[in-house]
Parts: structure tokens; sequence; C-alpha cells
């Protein structure tokens, strides 16, 4: 019944393993900018299983936020 959820798919270029997508949330673990405690709660979501996890709203670097 949900095989094709399952199965890989494209967008774009780009190749997810499967349609299970998790929606971005506020975690609150950015704390203004992408950290290691960030990065381990996506990559546990997706070892758990999640093909696509979209961030939270965060800064990369100090000099792309806004003053």
């Amino acid at each position: 019944m949900y095989e094709r959820i399952f199965s890989p798919i494209r967008i774009g270029a780009v190749e997810v393993p499967n349609g299970i997508v998790r929606t971005a949330h506020a975690t609150r673990l950015a704390n203004q900018y992408v950290n290691d405690d960030l990065i381990a709660y996506h990559l546990g979501r997706a070892k758990g299983g999640a093909g696509l996890s979209i961030i939270e709203s965060t800064s990369v670097h100090p000099s792309s936020t806004f003053p």
C-alpha cells in the first residue's frame, strides 16, 4: 500500500532516498547559527529513516545575519 513512500524520488538533480519528509520546525538548537547540536539532531532523524529533513531558519556564518 505504501510502497512508493519508501522508493527514491528526484528533486531536480538530487535523489532523495524515500518520500519521508520532515518539515522545518523550531528546535531552538541552532542558537543563531548551524552548530554540532543541530547537525546531530537532523543526522539522528536521517538515521531513523527520514529521506529529507528541512532545517529551521538560521544563519551559517556571522556575516550572513541581519544587523
